[in-house]
Order: structure tokens, then C-alpha cells, then sequence
């Protein structure tokens, strides 16, 4: 069975809270609240974003006074998000940088969650080591629905951009450009 359209997903969640963040500590803490988390603020992580089964209704989203997005950025030595199965996960205008992942999503590893990602932007990701599958998304099961999104310099052994496997995958106005994957490392 197919994963609801985010409208009817959105018209199922009731958001709780709305919490703005300004660095990675706020940001750590605000996951646990399953609220509507604004980053006003660009932060680099020292460690990835982990988003558990039991966080059902997030939505991550950037208000920045000079109307860019928000940017989360790895810092080339982390990944940004891990979200386990059973989670469900918007994330909306957002700019995702530089994350480098072992193994399983340079930037984002969804591990049977229900991901969205709308207008936001995925450059210099890189998943790593002897699996290195989506170097800006990997997602084994759950599903994955991307809009006005794009994936810039991401790379990977399989899979540049996004390497998806045993769940959907929905891509709409979305666009890679100069991602790669080479089997062959």
C-alpha cells in the first residue's frame, strides 16, 4: 500500500507545538517534542539528527529573516539525519550540506520512516564505505516523496542522489545535477 499524498498526511497530524531553534543543542532536544521545529539559524552538526520510531508528527522547516533556507550542514565528517522505522518526518525549505554517511546515506539514512522533503536542497553529500548507497538519501522501506527538490555534487557506490530499496520512492519537480555513483570503487 502506497503512502497517503502529503496532503491528507498533514490533514491527519495534529502539531502540537511550534519550537524555534538556533544550534545543534536546541535542535537535539526539540526532536524528542515531535512539534513543528523552525530553524531560523544555520547549523553545522557534530553529530546526526537521530528521529526515532516513536516521533510520528515532525516537520522541520527554515524562516530566516533574508528568506534563504536554514542550512544543515555535516560538516564532511557526520551524516545529518537517521530516522528509524515508524517515523514520520516533513522536512520543507531547507538546504542540506556537506553530510558524509558510513554506508547507508551521505545526508539522510531513512530506515522505514515516512519521509517528505519539499523546496529544499541536497549539495555535497557523500556516502561512504563498502556499501555507500545514496549519497544524499538512502532509504530501506518506508517511503520517500520529494518536491521542487534538488540534489546537487552528491555521490556514492550506488545510488548519487538517492539509492531507495524496499519501499516507494516519489519524485516530483526534483532534479540532479553532477551527482555519481560508481560501482567499481
Amino acid at each position: 500500500m502506497e503512502a497517503p499524498g502529503r496532503e491528507a498526511w498533514q490533514g491527519s497530524r495534529q502539531l502540537q507545538t511550534t519550537t524555534t531553534v538556533t544550534n545543534e543543542a536546541e535542535f537535539q532536544a526539540a526532536i524528542v517534542s515531535g512539534a513543528h521545529i523552525i530553524l531560523n539559524n544555520d547549523i553545522t552538526l557534530t553529530t546526526a539528527i537521530t528521529i526515532g520510531a516513536d516521533i510520528t508528527d515532525l516537520k522541520i522547516s527554515s524562516l530566516k529573516g533574508d528568506g534563504t533556507n536554514a542550512v544543515l550542514n555535516g560538516g564532511g565528517s557526520t551524516r545529518i539525519f537517521d530516522i528509524g522505522s515508524g517515523a514520520a518526518v516533513v522536512l520543507e525549505g531547507l538546504d542540506l550540506e556537506n553530510g558524509k554517511g558510513p554506508s547507508f546515506g551521505g545526508c539522510v539514512h531513512n530506515d522505514g520512516g515516512d519521509l517528505q522533503i519539499e523546496a529544499s536542497n541536497f549539495r555535497d553529500c557523500v556516502a561512504t564505505g563498502d556499501y555507500g548507497e545514496g549519497g544524499g538519501i538512502a532509504s530501506d522501506g518506508g517511503s520517500v516523496k520529494t518536491t521542487d527538490t534538488t540534489f546537487t555534487d552528491c555521490s556514492a557506490k550506488w545510488g548519487g542522489g538517492i539509492r531507495s530499496w524496499g519501499g516507494s520512492l516519489t519524485t516530483t519537480g526534483t532534479t540532479f545535477t553532477s551527482c555519481s555513483a560508481d560501482v567499481s570503487n
